[in-house]
């Protein structure tokens, strides 16, 4: 082995320097183009690669003027090819800098560039010496090369040196060769003071020179492979992060089989399943969706149009159906067709919607209530005028009393209308606003279907409790109040045709503030009450006992998620007796603190 490196040793020491001059330039103009093609695929994601391809550039530039000694000026052949050689490795310790984010002042460096310019010049045309010239190389070459072994090994951190190490050895090559070439200067006489005759010490040295431009070369292209990889890996992680706490259920799976390949921490909650119960196994097969519902997503997809917003139903392993909107879209993976869907589940806000056209739907029938009988009382107000005008005329006194009457009707109306516009007003921000007032709107709208069922309906609170505010939206709170009276008028009304029962309904509200500053509203009914087996469910989603009548099941669900995730209180079933009615009672934070009074029971009847 040790002879088979002499001999190549004296091999190259034989070659021709501008034979070995020739396969530098090769071996350089491969470089350049290895790199710029490295360059050209990371210019916007990594700094500093730009300057490798100019040192790169600069090395062919100067090794061509070179070769082009005897065709060209010797200030060209000798003093700016050496100039660009050795500016290639300054901007090579530039780019490695900026790569690393590791940047530095290069004042003294520049004062080196210009006193090797002159000592250069100096030895070429003044006193011309090519031993000189090569030493003055050489040590510029240490100088800066051994900058960038500091960089490789010492300044860059540690989290990253392990991508540097590589460059950081060749770099310390480029610094050993160099020390060996002024050694060998410094020890034995140039042949020539021509440099494609200086003999066997600079054809080594060069031969040297090349095999470091190669490997720095290499070590400079792994180092981005490796840099890549790091990111690749952060990017992973990233995305794993992201991923796993998004808000939204986000899945992977296969796009023709459909088995499930990832899914994020709120997609296993919101199907109930484990990860490891999905991975692997599809939609289908855990009954999440139907066969038909996949195949007409799938097709969707291959047929390149778009589904975004779309919704659908979704059922978890309990057997619940959620109400889910998502967007799916497709994704290669490992040269693999998935499917990437973002899902959220909007069954409380589709019960929210339908619980809110529900109310309309009741306020509506409502304001026909109490329309009716100001619209009939009008009707038989002009007709009695008519008659009383054909048969003894209409006295002055007569038309005063039929204008008061009927505008106190049609005042009446638009009262009503006023308080129907309250209910549904847009508030686009939380406020203050007194229960008492919204639980006066409610009865009052109510006033005549109370009337028709004989129902009663007594509100007992302090005097001052206008002023008792509580924050929030007032619209959502009265529909808690229309849900419970009108579900107390149901319970009275079935209450009496059980029993037969012909004493009158009462509806009690009771409002007090305790000595922790909640507000307390109770109404109770005197109906025909809720069972105990009924009373643990009332609360749940689509759960009804008047399916006969149209019942929906989200009147009580929606009002305990308005109460208690809107208003920031609580709602509770405290007491039911069978045909002796129930009471319900709602806590509400107080937003501004009310001076208590004396208790003053006032009892107003409606």
């Amino acid at each position: 082995m040790i002879l088979a490196i002499i001999q190549l040793i004296k091999d190259v020491m034989n070659l021709d320097i501008k034979t070995i001059m020739i396969m530098n330039l090769i071996i350089n103009v491969v470089a350049t183009i290895s790199i710029a093609i490295i360059w050209y695929y990371n210019k916007k994601r990594f700094a500093g690669v730009d300057l490798w391809v100019w040192c790169m550039f600069f090395q062919v530039a100067g090794v061509l003027l070179i070769l082009l000694k005897g065709a060209i000026h010797d200030s060209l052949s000798i003093l700016l090819s050496n100039v660009l050689l050795i500016c290639s490795a300054l901007i090579l310790l530039v780019g490695l800098e900026n790569f690393t984010n590791c940047k530095g002042k290069h004042t003294h460096n520049y004062i080196v560039i210009v006193l090797f310019i002159l000592l250069r010049y100096y030895f070429t045309f003044i006193e011309p010496n090519l031993g000189f010239r090569e030493i003055i190389m050489s040590g510029t070459i240490i100088i800066i090369h051994s900058q960038i072994f500091w960089l490789m090994f010492k300044r860059v951190p540690s989290s990253i040196r392990h991508m540097t190490l590589l460059t950081g050895i060749v770099s310390g090559g480029f610094v050993l060769a160099s020390i060996f070439k002024l050694a060998m200067i410094s020890g034995f006489d140039l042949q020539s003071n021509e440099f494609f005759k200086s003999g066997a010490i600079n054809a080594l040295t060069i031969t040297m020179y090349i095999t470091l431009n190669f490997c720095i070369t290499i070590s400079l292209i792994l180092m981005i492979n490796k840099r890549l990889l790091k990111d690749a890996e952060v990017q992973n992680e990233k995305f794993k992060k992201i991923f796993h706490s998004a808000p939204y259920a986000i899945a992977i799976t296969e796009l023709y089989e459909g088995k499930f390949l990832e899914a994020n921490d709120s997609y296993v909650n919101m199907s109930g399943y484990q990860r490891s119960e999905l991975i692997g196994k599809t939609g289908v097969e855990l009954n999440m969706l139907t066969k038909e519902v996949r195949e007409a997503v799938v097709s969707k997809l291959l047929k390149g149009e778009k589904i975004e917003k779309m919704e659908g139903e979704m059922r978890r392993k309990s057997g619940e159906v959620l109400m889910i909107i998502g967007s799916v879209q497709l994704i290669d993976i490992h040269g693999q067709l998935c499917m990437i869907g973002s899902h959220a589940d909007i069954t409380e806000l589709k019960m929210a919607h339908q619980s809110r056209l529900n109310a309309m739907s009741d306020l509506i029938s409502t304001i026909a209530h109490q329309w009716r009988q100001p619209l009939a009382t009008l009707g038989m107000m002009i007709q009695r005028t008519h008659a009383v005008a054909h048969i003894k005329g209409i006295t002055n006194e007569y038309i005063d009393a039929f204008k008061e009457s009927a505008m106190s009707q049609i005042k009446y109306m638009s009262d009503t209308i006023d308080i129907f516009r309250g209910f549904y007003r847009p508030q686009k921000e939380k406020a203050p606003f007194s229960p008492l007032s919204c639980i006066n709107d409610c009865v009052r709208l109510l006033e005549h279907q109370f009337a028709n069922s004989k129902i009663q309906v007594y509100i007992s609170s302090p005097s001052d409790y206008e002023n008792q505010l509580i924050n929030g939206f007032s619209s959502e709170f009265k529909q808690v109040i229309l849900n419970l009276l009108g579900n107390a008028r149901d319970a009275i009304e079935e209450n009496f045709k059980s029993t037969n029962r012909v004493e009158e309904g009462v509806i009690n509200i009771v409002i007090d503030v305790s000595f922790n500053g909640t507000m307390v509203i109770e109404i109770g009914d005197n109906g025909s009450g809720i069972n105990d087996e009924i009373a643990q469910k009332i609360f749940a989603p689509y759960f009804t006992t008047k399916e006969s009548s149209g019942g929906t099941g989200i009147g009580l669900y929606m009002s305990r998620m308005i109460i208690r995730d809107s208003l920031k209180g609580d709602i509770t079933l405290i007491k039911s007796d069978k045909n002796k009615g129930a009471t319900f009672r709602i806590e509400l934070p107080i937003a501004i603190e009310p001076q208590i009074e004396e208790f003053k029971p006032m009892e107003q009847q409606i």
